[in-house]
Order: structure tokens, then sequence, then C-alpha cells
């Protein structure tokens, strides 16, 4: 174990085996409070996406699914999905339309039938391609740079020290859709 010599097997009154047990401990505690981080970033980012909705040109208008793409076998995804569904319940303004929230899991694409907006969690970039071609015409919202550097997502929100708002022109131009020229100012083109 050591690089000088044996390994002391007590550190501290532990036994080596309790150590790594208490830091693989600390290891699970970290990246759960990373996965719960990144899911509250989605929910101050909503606020966000409403407004980027209402740059939209057409705007939409009246009661508008808002789809939240989410795998029920990844935890930060699930409560990604469920931080978004909670600061949309009850319908968010955006521009002249009402956000109305409905999850559909990343298995069943087609659940996103009739929605306008969709917001896609961490940990799908797997599945970008498929959400992609599902959602022709509907303006995909994500937090993660590399689904709209992919040209897969329309939208990417991180507030990482700043606002950063990036446009995939590629995502934006295959799903038909245009903002104002507003928006032009607030959004990097990718």
């Amino acid at each position: 174990m050591g690089h000088g010599g044996e390994a002391n097997e007590i550190v501290r009154g532990n036994s080596v085996k309790q150590v790594f047990t208490i830091a693989g401990g600390a290891v699970v505690a970290a990246l759960l409070s990373t996965s719960a981080a990144e899911a509250q970033l989605a929910s101050s980012s909503v606020g966000i996406s409403a407004r980027v909705v209402s740059f939209l040109s057409p705007g939409l208008s009246g009661t508008v699914t808002a789809a939240i793409i989410f795998d029920p076998g990844n935890p930060g995804s699930v409560a990604e999905a469920s931080q978004i569904e909670n600061a949309l319940s009850g319908g968010m303004a955006a521009g002249g339309a009402k956000l109305m929230p409905k999850k559909v899991p990343v298995s069943s694409l087609g659940g996103m039938a009739g929605a306008k907006v969709a917001f896609i969690t961490q940990g799908l970039s797997s599945h970008y391609g498929a959400i992609a071609g599902a959602s022709r015409g509907v303006l995909t919202i994500t937090g993660d740079k590399g689904c709209t550097a992919a040209g897969k997502c329309v939208v990417s929100i991180t507030t990482a020290g700043k606002t950063d708002i990036s446009v995939s022109k590629a995502a934006r131009s295959a799903s038909g859709l245009s903002f104002n020229s507003m928006f032009a100012m607030l959004a990097k083109e990718i």
C-alpha cells in the first residue's frame, strides 16, 4: 500500500477498510450533492427559459405544453425533471403563453406530441439524436451546452458564475424556429 515500507493498517484509530469506506461514502455524497446542485441549477434557469420562449417569432399564445424529457433510470435526470415540473406547476407565463409541464420519459418520446417547448434534463447525451428527431417544431432547452454544440438542442442555458444562453443555428434551423431580433443581443449563436 505504501511507497516507503510497510503501511500501517491503523490510521488514527480506524482500520484501512474503515478509512476507505468513509472515503467512498464521501465520494458518493459529493456525487449526490453535485446532482442536486445541477437539478437546482435547472430550476433557477426555468424563469430564464420562459423569457427565451417569449422571444420566439411568431410568438406562442394560450396554454402551451412544455415537455420535460427525462430518464427514469437516471436519478439526476429524475431530480432535475421534478425541479422543472415544480417550477412550472400551475403554469408559468412566457410572453403570451402559459407553460404547462408534462413529464415524458426518453423511452416514450411520442409522448411529447403537441408540445411546443421541451426541457431536456441531464444525462441524456446518448439520446440527443432521437430527441432531435422527435422535436421538429419544438423549442428544446437544456442546461447541457454540449447538446447545442452538437446541433441537437436549440437553446442551452448555463448559470455558473454568469448566465450564458447559447443557440444552435443547426438545431434552430432543423426545428423551423425563429427568434425576434432582440434575442440576438442576449444569446450567442453557435
